[in-house]
């Protein structure tokens, strides 16, 4: 009797290319987060910092400490107070 050399259906009804699959998956799960956007980031995309901010408010006590959220709470002030002093020196030309 000859012994049988094992093949790779051995590993069922997906064979080298369910374990590949599986393989990847597993590799991608292990991957590092992306780091936290900067306040540079959020200065230069808008829609970024309004998707933050909607993430961040929705949980405000867990994501007291989010470098993220500081960053996105950050940028927005900054965006609101250089439109306020906008406005205060249009409307102050238009009294002259």
């Amino acid at each position: 009797m000859t012994k049988r050399r094992p093949t790779w259906r051995a590993l069922g009804p997906f064979g080298l290319g369910g374990l590949l699959c599986l393989l990847g998956l597993a590799l991608a799960g292990c991957s590092k987060p992306p780091p936290p956007r900067s306040f540079a980031d959020f200065m230069e995309d808008r829609i970024a910092m309004e998707g933050a901010l909607a993430r961040c408010n929705q949980n405000r006590d867990e994501t007291h400490d989010d470098i993220e959220c500081a960053n996105a709470r950050r940028e927005s002030s900054a965006r609101s107070a250089a439109s306020l002093r906008s406005d205060s020196r249009s409307s102050s030309s238009r009294r002259e």
